[in-house]
């Protein structure tokens, strides 16, 4: 019998931005054996009970909502290991032309730039959060991207 640590074969994009009141669908499958079991979580705050759903390695979210904004993580484990990936969900509120979004201040300037002529960058809060692996520090803002 061959063993092999779980390595993943679809992940989500970089980022996504998902309208006040979608559902918010990420998918993640992962190949080893014996065969990974896939979890998703927020390193920064709990899932939502109740509007979120994970089946066959995809997390739904229904009527996404700004407190939902932030990074999402994906991790494949079996006995021989595990391997993760990152993604972060936007709100885009149909109203206001309001993007809320969780990332680093660079991420925040480069989402404001994307199809956006004049766009304006309220930050809210910046922290520094160290991850279990010294080498991984990460500077997290929330801001709030308003089209003018």
């Amino acid at each position: 019998m061959i063993l092999a640590p779980p390595k993943l074969t679809k992940i989500p994009l970089r980022s996504y931005t998902i309208y006040e009141g979608d559902t918010a669908k990420l998918t993640c499958e992962a190949f080893g054996f014996p065969t990974p079991v896939i979890q998703w979580t927020r390193p920064f705050s709990a899932l939502q009970k109740g509007r979120n759903n994970v089946n066959n390695g995809t997390l739904s979210i229904q009527d996404f909502r700004p407190e939902d904004t932030g990074t999402y993580m994906c991790t494949a484990t079996n006995k021989l290991g595990s391997t993760r990936a990152l993604t972060a969900l936007g709100v885009r509120i149909l109203e206001s032309g309001i993007l809320y979004f969780q990332g680093s201040l660079g991420f925040c300037l480069f989402l404001s730039r994307l199809g956006r002529r004049n766009p304006k960058i309220i930050v809210v809060s910046c922290f520094e959060l160290t991850s279990q692996y010294p080498t991984h520090i990460l500077n997290l803002c929330r801001c709030i991207i308003i089209e003018v």
